[in-house]
């Protein structure tokens, strides 16, 4: 969103660094609503229909191999909040002023990760509606991730994650995997709708899934027709929320101050990226310059923090939780209906501010509060 040459009304700047009035703020773990997913083509289906699933690969994988046939995520100003809005429509799940937010999980891991962070700008669009505040993800400029390294490095990871979702040679669904047989394409994803709390603040947050474990494994029962079959199917999909699994990459550690890097920068993104939407695990390819992978370790979600604690120089989990939760509330408190906001983090890095955009920024109405 941008504000063009209109002024923009500040209306609080919060101190990165300086005492959160509430401390020990409650978090709820988050509880699914519903899904949606988007395929190739850019059509989106709801609910979810194609969440894949994990088998943790072994080392040696190249990860350079399909990349002259990858499909590059799309960009452009922004992400619709529409899907979200379509996906709790056709499951039939009203909004109310019961909700604060409806926000993709990308917004929130920008400001948890905000009191250890000091060198990356960012920006959350808002507009509030019936007491609701859509949170939009701001596109910004960055002349690093358009270089060769970093769309090499970002094929990596999606290349990973493929391999991480391909079925074993042996199994019934070899024919059909995408592993390197079939083109990366980094715009085909599966997102989890969910409800949780942050504080006094309750919100809908949309968040992409790679993946999830097997379901335990179940034979077709005697009589079980076609309709009973795609019950338990559809049953077993929506269950996939206890088992949904996280893919990274990293480069490889081969000397002790690059596991302290490791530890206080990726496993910070690792732990909130996976805490907010509720991912239990995390499963991470160690690669080297070259990128071939030379191990595969999975990270327990909620034992991250205790790898970090009482180290030099390292983060706070129960920090973030609460300057997230401090951050919405002083959002809901400053804004008002039929307005529009930003919410920046930029140069030199010390407050949150929030600006009120006026006239309102961008011409097109204020999101429905469901589809038609």
């Amino acid at each position: 969103m941008k504000a063009g040459r209109h002024a923009a009304v500040v209306l609080f700047s919060l101190n990165v660094h300086g005492r959160i009035p509430d401390v020990n703020a409650p978090v709820s773990a988050p509880t699914r609503l519903t899904s949606y997913n988007i395929d190739a083509a850019g059509a989106v289906h709801c609910p979810g229909k194609a969440l894949r699933t994990f088998h943790k690969p072994s080392p040696g994988c190249d990860l350079n191999v399909g990349m002259d046939s990858f499909v590059e995520k799309k960009t452009g100003d922004g992400t619709s909040i529409q899907p979200i809005l379509s996906a709790l429509h056709t499951a039939n799940h009203k909004l109310d002023s019961n909700i604060h937010f409806v926000t993709f999980r990308n917004n929130l891991n920008k400001i948890m990760e905000t009191p250890y962070n000091d060198k990356n700008e960012w920006r959350i669009g808002l507009e509030r509606e019936a007491g609701t505040i859509y949170m939009h993800v701001v596109q910004l400029e960055d002349s690093f991730s358009s270089s060769a390294d970093q769309k090499k490095f970002q094929y990596w990871g999606y290349k990973f994650e493929e391999l991480c979702c391909k079925p074993p040679d042996n199994s019934d669904d070899a024919a059909k995997a995408s592993g390197e047989d079939g083109a990366v394409n980094a715009n085909v994803e599966f997102c989890s709708v969910f409800r949780m709390s942050f504080g006094h603040s309750r919100l809908i947050v949309a968040a992409e899934m790679d993946c999830a474990e097997p379901a335990p494994h179940q034979e077709r029962a005697a009589g079980e027709d076609e309709e009973g079959l795609g019950k338990r199917k559809r049953r077993e999909a929506e269950e996939a929320a206890d088992r949904f699994v996280e893919i990274k990459t990293s480069r490889e550690m081969t000397a002790p101050h690059h596991r302290r890097t490791f530890e206080r920068f990726k496993l910070l993104k690792f732990w909130i990226q996976s805490f907010v939407g509720g991912v239990r695990s995390i499963c991470c390819g160690f690669r080297d310059d070259a990128g071939i992978v030379t191990h595969v370790e999975v990270f327990q979600t909620l034992e991250i923090p205790r790898l970090v604690r009482g180290k030099a120089n390292m983060w706070d989990a129960r920090r973030c939780i609460d300057f997230t939760a401090w951050v919405l509330g002083e959002v809901r408190r400053a804004t008002v209906d039929g307005a529009r906001y930003e919410l920046r983090y930029q140069h030199p890095f010390t407050h949150v501010t929030l600006v009120r955009l006026d006239p309102p920024h961008d011409p097109s109405p204020p999101p429905a509060k469901a589809a038609p």
